[in-house]
């Protein structure tokens, strides 16, 4: 086992966590927006689509089906976003889980607890901040992807709106209690680093 490669590995991974933290709530937040966008791009349809069945003028349906076409291409672009945004999701949530198992793999390890016990505390606390990204991502991302799995058989606005709020009730939920958590979290592992050093 190469004991400073893993060393290294252990003082990179909490700038990879801080930065995939933050890439993870602009991904959600982009995600909210284009969620917002595609359930107004709906209600739009839907409200047009009740007037359609009013109309009388062969003109006025003529428009209104070319609206309601511009409307239906803008919602498969924000579907498309859509997904992008989940997808760029799985890879974070991978990341992390390889970095949890192998931190967990490295703090059980016997050998580089006798080589370097500063290093086998440092993943102890690693392995705690891991854990709580690893099962935040988890539950976040089951319920975006559920909602892209939904998506394109949205047949009613309040389908859309449903879909849009869980969206929504999943990137945020503890949003402030995820962010002071992570804080509070990386905190104690700099603090351990400072008073080792």
């Amino acid at each position: 086992m190469n004991t400073d490669r893993i060393i290294r590995e252990l003082q990179r991974i909490p700038q990879i966590l801080t930065k995939d933290a933050l890439n993870w709530q602009q991904i959600v937040e982009d995600g909210a927006n284009y969620m917002k966008s595609y359930a107004n791009q709906c209600a739009k349809i839907f409200k047009r689509e009740i007037n359609l069945k009013k109309s009388r003028s062969l003109r006025q349906i003529g428009k209104t089906k070319r609206r309601t076409l511009r409307n239906i291409r803008h919602i498969n672009r924000r579907r498309k976003d859509l997904k992008e945004s989940v997808r760029l999701l799985h890879i974070i949530q991978s990341r992390t889980q390889v970095m949890y198992s192998r931190v967990r793999y490295w703090r059980n390890d016997d050998i580089l607890q006798e080589i370097d016990i500063e290093s086998s505390q440092t993943a102890g606390k690693l392995l705690e901040v891991l854990k709580f990204l690893k099962d935040q991502y988890d539950l976040e991302w089951e319920a975006m992807e559920m909602v892209i799995r939904h998506l394109k058989n949205v047949a009613s606005i309040d389908e859309a709106i449903m879909l849009m709020r869980i969206w929504l009730k999943s990137s945020r939920a503890e949003r402030e209690d995820f962010s002071a958590n992570l804080a509070e979290k990386f905190q104690a592992i700099e603090q351990h680093r400072a008073a080792s050093q």
